[in-house]
């Protein structure tokens, strides 16, 4: 069930969502609060399934931008009320901050974190990607990735390269797997007005875009790394 994303969601999905409901960004500060309740990969993809539903639903009947989606999903889909312990979100936290104008950053924030999760423990961050794009890079090139991490901040890399993956690397063909990852992002970004971090040009330029997951993954574990230092005793 780890390897479940809806990753089948295109742009065209999240169009209409927005069409119906207005949407704004979570702020960064709130989910990481969230984030605190989300200590395993079976939490993430529980609560993905259950926000499956609720995109599904909304990119056609729409809803109230200001309601709660802990809400919507009791009055409207009907999800049974519990007297103890969480309901479908999975966090208290989650539910009292998180309105259906949250919906579309809310399940990127889990996206992520799963892919994320997945990562540090070995396993493919983007399953539904064509064996094209999910080469592994080598050991010379995992450690030129790693060390290009001094030069930008990974975390919000890892977010646009996340969206790049999912919205525009899995619709391509395999004739377009030797292009350059760093220039392909940066052409992306471009047309979607992102603000790439000047450190991004040390990315190293060998890396191609049949590598995407595979980078994906290391900037994952490096992140983690360098979040999560290890204090050896003396």
């Amino acid at each position: 069930r780890f390897e479940y994303t809806r990753e089948a969601y295109n742009l065209d999905v999240f169009e209409q969502v927005r069409h119906k409901v207005q949407q704004t960004e979570l702020k960064e500060i709130v989910w990481r609060t969230i984030r605190e309740d989300l200590y395993s990969l079976e939490i993430v993809c529980d609560i993905l399934l259950v926000l499956d539903v609720v995109i599904g639903f909304l990119s056609s009947a729409g809803g109230d931008p200001d309601q709660q989606v802990s809400s919507y999903l009791h009055e409207v889909l009907k999800y049974p009320r519990v007297s103890r312990g969480v309901g479908p979100l999975q966090s208290r936290k989650a539910e009292g901050n998180v309105n259906l104008k949250h919906i579309l950053s809310f399940w990127r924030f889990l996206s992520i974190e799963k892919a994320r999760k997945l990562s540090i423990i070995g396993q493919i961050p983007f399953s539904s990607l064509r064996d094209d794009f999910q080469k592994e890079v080598s050991g010379e090139e995992r450690i030129q990735i790693e060390q290009s991490c001094n030069y930008f901040p990974v975390e919000k890399i890892l977010a646009y390269l996340h969206d790049f993956i999912l919205f525009f690397v899995r619709e391509r063909d395999a004739e377009e797997k030797n292009y350059g990852l760093r220039e392909s992002i940066a052409i992306y970004g471009e047309e979607k007005d992102w603000k790439l971090p000047e450190g991004f040009k040390q990315f190293p330029d060998v890396i191609k875009l049949s590598q995407c997951a595979a980078a994906w993954a290391v900037l994952a574990r490096q992140e983690h790394q360098i979040s999560n230092p290890v204090i050896s005793s003396v």
